[in-house]
Protein backbone atom coordinates (compact mmCIF):
# COMPACT_ATOMS: atom_id res chain seq x y z
CA UNK A 1 0.00 0.00 0.00
CA UNK A 2 1.97 3.19 -0.98
CA UNK A 3 0.22 5.37 1.11
CA UNK A 4 1.27 3.54 4.49
CA UNK A 5 5.12 3.41 3.02
CA UNK A 6 4.79 7.00 2.45
CA UNK A 7 3.36 7.14 6.21
CA UNK A 8 5.90 5.04 7.69
CA UNK A 9 8.86 7.35 6.18
CA UNK A 10 6.82 10.53 7.68
CA UNK A 11 7.13 8.83 10.62
CA UNK A 12 10.99 7.86 10.43
CA UNK A 13 11.60 11.24 9.67
CA UNK A 14 10.24 12.78 13.16
CA UNK A 15 11.25 9.65 15.11
CA UNK A 16 14.21 8.08 15.15
CA UNK A 17 13.66 6.13 18.67
CA UNK A 18 11.04 5.73 20.66
CA UNK A 19 8.19 3.13 22.15
CA UNK A 20 5.87 1.55 19.56
CA UNK A 21 2.76 -0.39 20.49
CA UNK A 22 0.94 -2.30 17.41
CA UNK A 23 -1.93 -3.22 18.31
CA UNK A 24 -3.79 -6.38 16.19
CA UNK A 25 -0.18 -6.69 14.97
CA UNK A 26 -1.18 -9.93 13.00
CA UNK A 27 1.85 -11.33 11.36
CA UNK A 28 4.29 -8.44 13.01
CA UNK A 29 4.91 -6.76 9.62
CA UNK A 30 4.99 -3.33 10.97
CA UNK A 31 6.08 -4.54 14.74
CA UNK A 32 9.60 -5.93 12.29
CA UNK A 33 10.00 -2.80 10.48
CA UNK A 34 10.00 -0.85 13.65
CA UNK A 35 12.45 -3.31 15.63
CA UNK A 36 15.33 -3.44 13.10
CA UNK A 37 15.07 0.04 13.36
CA UNK A 38 16.16 0.47 16.48
CA UNK A 39 12.75 1.03 18.29
CA UNK A 40 11.26 -0.74 21.53
CA UNK A 41 8.19 -2.61 20.46
CA UNK A 42 4.99 -3.82 22.14
CA UNK A 43 3.00 -6.47 19.78
CA UNK A 44 -0.22 -7.19 20.69
CA UNK A 45 -3.19 -9.86 19.31
CA UNK A 46 -5.34 -11.61 20.19
CA UNK A 47 -4.60 -14.67 18.42
CA UNK A 48 -2.62 -17.76 20.56
CA UNK A 49 -1.81 -18.75 17.57
CA UNK A 50 0.01 -15.56 16.04
CA UNK A 51 1.70 -15.20 19.34
CA UNK A 52 3.50 -18.52 19.24
CA UNK A 53 4.54 -17.86 15.84
CA UNK A 54 5.65 -14.00 16.98
CA UNK A 55 7.39 -15.17 19.85
CA UNK A 56 9.14 -17.86 17.48
CA UNK A 57 10.08 -15.23 14.49
CA UNK A 58 11.48 -12.37 16.86
CA UNK A 59 13.52 -14.14 19.37
CA UNK A 60 16.16 -12.48 18.28
CA UNK A 61 14.96 -8.78 19.41
CA UNK A 62 13.58 -10.42 22.86
CA UNK A 63 15.12 -7.42 24.42
CA UNK A 64 13.67 -4.54 22.06
CA UNK A 65 9.69 -6.34 21.87
CA UNK A 66 7.53 -7.13 24.27
CA UNK A 67 4.57 -9.52 22.76
CA UNK A 68 1.35 -9.85 24.40
CA UNK A 69 -1.91 -11.72 24.05
CA UNK A 70 -4.65 -9.96 24.68
CA UNK A 71 -8.19 -8.42 23.05
CA UNK A 72 -8.06 -4.95 22.48
CA UNK A 73 -11.15 -4.20 24.20
CA UNK A 74 -9.72 -5.53 27.52
CA UNK A 75 -5.92 -3.97 26.70
CA UNK A 76 -4.32 -2.98 30.18
CA UNK A 77 -2.23 0.43 28.97
CA UNK A 78 0.59 0.60 31.53
CA UNK A 79 3.10 2.88 29.34
CA UNK A 80 2.52 6.04 26.99
CA UNK A 81 3.86 5.42 23.79
CA UNK A 82 6.17 7.61 21.17
CA UNK A 83 4.08 5.50 18.13
CA UNK A 84 0.57 4.11 18.47
CA UNK A 85 -0.47 1.77 15.31
CA UNK A 86 -3.97 0.65 15.04
CA UNK A 87 -4.25 -1.42 11.41
CA UNK A 88 -7.21 -2.63 10.17
CA UNK A 89 -8.59 -3.89 13.65
CA UNK A 90 -11.07 -1.10 14.67
CA UNK A 91 -13.72 -2.77 12.83
CA UNK A 92 -13.08 -6.25 14.61
CA UNK A 93 -13.98 -4.48 17.82
CA UNK A 94 -17.82 -5.26 18.38
CA UNK A 95 -19.21 -1.99 18.33
CA UNK A 96 -18.78 1.35 17.21
CA UNK A 97 -18.39 2.52 21.25
CA UNK A 98 -15.58 -0.51 22.09
CA UNK A 99 -13.79 0.87 19.03
CA UNK A 100 -14.35 4.98 20.45
CA UNK A 101 -13.19 4.22 23.27
CA UNK A 102 -9.91 2.16 22.11
CA UNK A 103 -9.45 5.18 20.13
CA UNK A 104 -9.66 7.46 23.49
CA UNK A 105 -7.66 5.38 25.27
CA UNK A 106 -4.65 5.67 21.95
CA UNK A 107 -4.88 8.66 22.40
CA UNK A 108 -4.35 9.13 25.76
CA UNK A 109 -1.84 7.04 25.99
CA UNK A 110 0.57 8.84 23.33
CA UNK A 111 3.58 10.60 24.50
CA UNK A 112 3.41 14.69 23.68
CA UNK A 113 4.24 15.15 19.90
CA UNK A 114 3.91 11.25 19.80
CA UNK A 115 2.22 9.69 16.79
CA UNK A 116 -1.05 7.85 15.91
CA UNK A 117 -1.39 5.58 12.55
CA UNK A 118 -4.83 4.44 12.16
CA UNK A 119 -5.92 2.12 9.00
CA UNK A 120 -9.40 1.07 9.07
CA UNK A 121 -12.72 0.68 7.04
CA UNK A 122 -14.77 3.73 5.86
CA UNK A 123 -18.90 3.43 5.45
CA UNK A 124 -18.25 3.00 1.43
CA UNK A 125 -16.88 -0.55 2.37
CA UNK A 126 -18.89 -3.26 1.05
CA UNK A 127 -18.96 -4.98 4.37
CA UNK A 128 -20.27 -1.69 6.40
CA UNK A 129 -22.21 -2.70 9.15
CA UNK A 130 -23.65 0.27 11.50
CA UNK A 131 -22.82 -1.51 14.60
CA UNK A 132 -19.25 -1.69 13.44
CA UNK A 133 -16.76 0.74 13.89
CA UNK A 134 -16.57 1.70 9.76
CA UNK A 135 -15.42 5.44 9.52
CA UNK A 136 -16.50 8.90 7.38
CA UNK A 137 -13.36 11.12 6.80
CA UNK A 138 -14.96 13.82 8.73
CA UNK A 139 -15.87 11.36 11.85
CA UNK A 140 -11.97 10.88 12.61
CA UNK A 141 -10.84 14.29 11.81
CA UNK A 142 -13.47 15.11 14.68
CA UNK A 143 -12.27 12.36 16.79
CA UNK A 144 -8.01 13.83 16.23
CA UNK A 145 -9.51 17.23 16.61
CA UNK A 146 -6.56 19.31 18.76
CA UNK A 147 -4.40 16.78 16.93
CA UNK A 148 -1.83 17.77 13.85
CA UNK A 149 -2.86 15.80 10.60
CA UNK A 150 0.33 14.77 9.48
CA UNK A 151 -1.60 12.32 6.54
CA UNK A 152 -4.72 11.64 5.46
CA UNK A 153 -6.37 9.88 2.63
CA UNK A 154 -9.63 7.61 1.64
CA UNK A 155 -9.55 4.65 -1.18
CA UNK A 156 -10.33 1.85 -2.83
CA UNK A 157 -8.34 -1.13 -2.61
CA UNK A 158 -7.74 -3.34 -5.63
CA UNK A 159 -9.42 -6.48 -6.06
CA UNK A 160 -9.07 -9.26 -3.41
CA UNK A 161 -10.28 -12.48 -2.51
CA UNK A 162 -9.86 -13.70 1.33
CA UNK A 163 -11.70 -15.47 3.87
CA UNK A 164 -13.68 -17.38 0.86
CA UNK A 165 -15.35 -13.94 0.27
CA UNK A 166 -16.07 -13.34 -3.48
CA UNK A 167 -13.65 -10.87 -5.03
CA UNK A 168 -14.37 -7.58 -3.96
CA UNK A 169 -12.36 -4.11 -2.92
CA UNK A 170 -12.39 -2.79 0.26
CA UNK A 171 -12.71 1.38 1.04
CA UNK A 172 -9.87 2.04 3.31
CA UNK A 173 -8.77 5.13 5.40
CA UNK A 174 -5.04 5.66 6.30
CA UNK A 175 -4.32 8.67 9.08
CA UNK A 176 -1.26 9.52 10.76
CA UNK A 177 -2.01 12.53 13.61
CA UNK A 178 0.47 13.65 16.09
CA UNK A 179 -0.68 15.22 19.64
CA UNK A 180 0.52 19.14 19.99
CA UNK A 181 0.98 20.67 23.11
CA UNK A 182 -2.37 22.02 23.18
CA UNK A 183 -5.23 19.68 22.69
CA UNK A 184 -8.78 20.42 22.30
Amino acid sequence: MKYLKGCLAKILSIKKKGKVIDLGCGNGKLTKFFLVRGFDVVCVDKSEEVISKLKKELKDFRKQVKIQKAKLENLSWKKNYDIVIAKNVLHLLRSKRKALKLLNQIKKHTKMMGLNLIVGLTTRDPFYSKGKFFIKEKEMRRIYKGWKVLFFRSFSTGWEKHDDLPAHKHYVFIGLFQKQELEN
